[in-house]
């Protein structure tokens, strides 16, 4: 007598129940391994960007330690290197309560009238200049798109006194900043704008004070500090300084030796 299995008037003989096994344990074994795999990938992809991470930090330590070095050389003069660093400096801003450099945006397009001219000083991807209908000059160490002018950011090809708003956003690099300062007031018209944001860390050992009283030697006077809140209620000043200076006399004019503008490394947290 034959072994038959009826199924709604089927017949399933036992070897197609085997292969059906066996193509389910094939299946099982195929999910456990994409599942390690999985596992693997997502291991691989922290660790990536832990080493990102670390890598940032070293570029950002070595930017804000420069004294008369080429900035470039930070990156080994090799663009990919600065479009890795941009990539990292876009994610760590996503942890702060604000982006300093959506201020900027929102200043130029609220207070700023279309036909001022503003120049960019470490505009990256230029973002800004991509947001804001006013003529914007970006400049920075290398050109990421169309809208960027590689150059020194203490030569710019820039007139004398041929813009109203200059922004430094998270771009003083160095210890030393005064030459990038000199170079906006030589550029600014007189009552023009300058605006800096910059990480508060940076002001630790040299006082924000001190620093707003030497911009006097510079051509400029303080007009408001820290100004814009945090929409969420968050002190923007526990991660960033928003400072606003107006040009009142050419930088020419003034009298007497340039003091020296001096900012601290950025300081991280130890892990």
């Amino acid at each position: 007598m034959k072994n038959k299995w009826k199924k709604k008037g089927t017949e399933i003989k036992p070897d197609s129940i085997k292969i059906k096994a066996q193509v389910l344990l094939e299946n099982q074994k195929c999910a456990i391994i994409a599942s390690k795999e999985s596992k693997l990938q997502s291991l691989r992809e922290r660790m990536m960007k832990r080493l990102e991470a670390a890598k940032f930090r070293q570029v950002n330590e070595e930017l804000d330690s420069i004294k008369d070095t080429d900035p470039k050389l930070a990156f080994h003069s090799d663009i990919s290197n600065f479009k890795k660093y941009h990539t990292a400096y876009k994610e760590r801003l996503e942890h702060w309560p604000q982006n300093p450099l959506d201020v900027m945006i929102n200043y130029i397009k609220r207070k700023v009238p279309l036909t001022h001219i503003v120049a960019d000083f470490g505009c990256g991807e230029a973002r800004l200049a991509a947001s804001v209908q006013q003529k914007t000059h970006s400049f920075d160490l290398f050109a990421m798109n169309e809208r960027v002018t590689a150059c020194d950011m203490s030569s710019t090809p820039l007139t004398d006194q041929s813009v109203d708003v200059a922004i430094f956003c998270l771009s003083l690099m160095g210890t030393e900043v005064g030459k990038y300062i000199a170079e906006a007031s030589r550029v600014l018209k007189i009552k023009g704008i300058l605006k800096i944001a910059e990480v508060a860390s940076r002001f630790l050992n040299n006082d924000a004070g001190v620093f707003i009283k030497r911009m006097k030697k510079f051509g400029f006077i303080p007009k408001d500090r820290v100004k814009e809140g945090n929409k969420n209620g968050a002190n923007p000043t526990e991660v960033f300084l928003l400072l606003e200076f107006i040009k009142i006399r050419p930088i020419r004019m003034v009298k007497g030796k340039l003091p020296s503008l001096r900012l601290s490394p950025c300081a991280y947290k130890k892990r």
